[in-house]
């Protein structure tokens, strides 16, 4: 193997070291609303990878027009809760990304837990975990309140009487 820089070439390039290039046929941007606009681009790419593969919307296999619309309506009201995720995380200065904010919240969940009486019925329960400190950090800055979230109870007549 035989190396052999291109010295004027090397200085000439130089300048462009650690900066991007981006080629457009677009004639009515200058560079900053350019460079804006592929941020805005970069920002979605990035969103749509990581809710596509986080909510398995990915691939599409649907057939029918109506799925396909579905699909679709979906993945962008995702990626609009995901932007507004990491809007409201910027505003208060927190640089955590969606990863880490899923891997954080994704142990505070919902129990149900079904109680069957002598009497025949059968009471379903559903309540929510009690949430962790750094999971309740995330939810002051997202203004959810913990103590807020929805609990049910149903009671079911049950077909048959259970043996105690």
């Amino acid at each position: 193997l035989f190396y052999q820089r291109n010295e004027s070439r090397y200085e000439e390039d130089s300048e462009l070291f650690g900066c991007y290039v981006l080629r457009t046929r677009r004639q009515d941007l200058d560079a900053g609303q350019l460079w804006k606009l592929y941020m805005r681009l970069s920002q979605a790419e990035e969103g749509f990878c990581a809710l596509k593969s986080d909510l398995g919307l990915r691939p599409n296999f649907h057939q029918k027009e109506k799925r396909v619309d579905a699909h679709i309506f979906i993945t962008v009201l995702a990626y609009h809760v995901w932007k507004w995720i990491v809007h409201t995380l910027r505003q208060a200065g927190d640089l955590r990304d969606w990863v880490t904010v899923r891997r954080v919240l994704q142990t505070h969940c919902y129990a149900t837990v079904q109680l069957k009486t002598r009497e025949g019925k059968v009471y379903h329960l559903r309540k929510p975990g009690i949430a962790e400190t750094r999971q309740e950090e995330l939810y002051k800055l997202f203004r959810v309140r913990v103590g807020g979230l929805p609990k049910s109870q149903q009671v079911v007549e049950a077909d048959m009487k259970m043996k105690l």
